[in-house]
């Protein structure tokens, strides 16, 4: 089933949430797992913080909160290089995502990152894809990714284990992605 929702989604029929719900009700059907033990997988320690996450992106997003984050920074990095504007960007984006999730973030900061280089005169690619990579980069904490809660909760371990593997790794990930989105997205 695993394979098969992969391989959907990768022929495009349709996306990752519809073909991993399609083969969850299809292991149910074949009488695989029961419908018990599906849903003694759906584990609400880990579904509420989720969806919380989801839902303070929204109010931040209906709130105007977004909208006004979006006018301070644009202004604060004003005369600023555009090499600059996207460290800042993704620095931002990478903390942003170890607190809210990664989807969340990504529509709440690509507008951002859009006006930012409309202000600064540059193609917004490098900026799309500094937030595209810094939102996918949740290392540190085990809220920024639902994978990460989930192995937060199931494996047993602390938050200080995210902290002590995760943050090495967001920084050599965005020193890697800086200098790659400097080499293949020019401004």
């Amino acid at each position: 089933m695993f394979v098969g929702a992969i391989v959907m989604t990768v022929l495009e029929v349709a996306p990752i949430a519809a073909t991993a719900f399609a083969g969850a009700v299809l292991l149910i059907l074949l009488r695989v797992i029961s419908a018990d033990q599906a849903y003694g997988g759906l584990r609400p320690e880990i579904l509420i913080p989720i969806a919380g996450m989801v839902v303070i992106g929204i109010a931040m997003e209906e709130s105007g909160l977004a909208a006004a984050a979006t006018n301070s920074l644009i202004g604060s990095l004003d005369g600023i290089s555009p090499l600059a504007a996207l460290i800042i960007l993704y620095a931002l984006t990478m903390v942003l995502t170890e607190l809210l999730s990664n989807a969340t973030v990504a529509v709440l900061v690509t507008p951002v990152a859009v006006a930012l280089a409309e202000s600064l005169g540059v193609s917004a690619r490098p900026f799309i894809v500094a937030v595209m990579i810094a939102g996918s980069a949740a290392f540190a904490t085990p809220f920024g990714y639902q994978t990460n809660v989930i192995v937060y909760q199931m494996g047993g371990y602390r938050y200080m284990n995210f902290v002590r593997v995760g943050l090495p790794l967001n920084l050599i990930t965005f020193a890697v992605a800086i200098a790659a989105i400097r080499t293949f997205f020019p401004f």
